[in-house]
């Protein structure tokens, strides 16, 4: 995610990868609507969507809605609120050159999101400020008994029961998703879909025609300081046959993510290309498609 004061935040871009199918669907197994909010975390800037959520019944928490991360992660902070116990260390990974955030896994009896209810649920807790103006985050796998139809142009999260025939045990040991774009009309390439990530960015060490390079920016992410990054010329994405520009894309070191997931990553697809588009999720098949506004 990022945060722009030019000072930018890029945070849990990449939480580790966890049982995060643990909670269970309490209330009707049915079709839901969420409303949704914008997420500005400067006060100007539209740079995400943010789902209200109560944990086991204490107030509303503004979480950022990240599919670039997994579960639920709040604040030490918003942890002491709730009373949360810790049960086990864990380590959050994400941008930057320092080490790995320790956090912990503790457990919620309940999650209430509208008149959406889950049970037992495993949340993560770190000491950072992951989102500012917000709580946390929520990975958009925590809904993954859903088909998941992301709408930001009319701020809503539509939840879609599968059928019987459709439904059946989730074998992904991975939450994060990934699309193929072409760039520019010739080059193709593995973009991972990040609604927590404000901008869309390129991977600095490809070759990308006519992305020239541009001015170096300050980011920092939630593992310490984003090295090498800069801002690049527009480009033009192509991504299931649907193009889009991307009028400020950033290049990013995206080396970690690629040995992480054992693939060469492109790019990813930020809150700034997915904001005009809507995002289907389906974490049975594990799919994600971009659809036409």
């Amino acid at each position: 995610m990022l945060r722009i004061c030019y000072k930018l935040l890029l945070g849990v871009a990449l939480l580790a990868s966890a049982a995060w199918a643990g909670q269970r669907v309490a209330s009707d197994y049915r079709d839901y609507r969420i409303a949704l909010s914008i997420w500005r975390p400067t006060g100007v800037t539209a740079m995400g969507v943010v789902v209200p959520v109560r944990l086991d019944g204490g107030r509303v928490l503004r979480l950022v809605l990240d599919s670039g991360a997994s579960g639920i992660t709040i604040s030490n902070k918003t942890a002491r609120e709730l009373q949360l116990g810790t049960l086990v260390e864990t380590k959050v990974t994400g941008f930057g050159e320092g080490l790995n955030v320790v956090g912990h896994v503790g457990f919620v009896d309940s999650v209430v999101i509208g008149d959406l209810r889950f049970e037992a649920c495993p949340i993560r807790v770190v000491a950072n400020d992951l989102a500012r103006r917000a709580d946390g985050v929520i990975g958009t796998d925590f809904f993954g008994a859903f088909r998941i139809r992301l709408d930001p142009a009319g701020r809503e999260l539509r939840l879609e029961a599968f059928t019987e025939e459709q439904s059946g045990p989730r074998n992904r040991s991975n939450h994060l998703l990934f699309v193929k774009a072409t760039v520019n009309g010739n080059a193709e390439g593995l973009f991972l879909v990040d609604t927590g990530s404000a901008v869309t960015s390129l991977a600095s060490d490809l070759r990308w025609p006519s992305a020239m390079a541009g001015n170096t920016m300050n980011l920092i992410g939630i593992s310490g300081d984003v090295p090498e990054a800069r801002y690049l010329a527009p480009v033009s994405l192509e991504i299931d046959g649907k193009k889009v520009v991307e009028r400020q894309p950033v290049a990013l070191n995206l080396a970690a993510i690629s040995r992480r997931n054992g693939i060469t990553v492109a790019g990813i697809l930020g809150y700034s290309v997915l904001s005009r588009t809507g995002v289907t999720f389906d974490y049975r098949e594990g799919s994600v498609a971009l659809s036409s506004r």
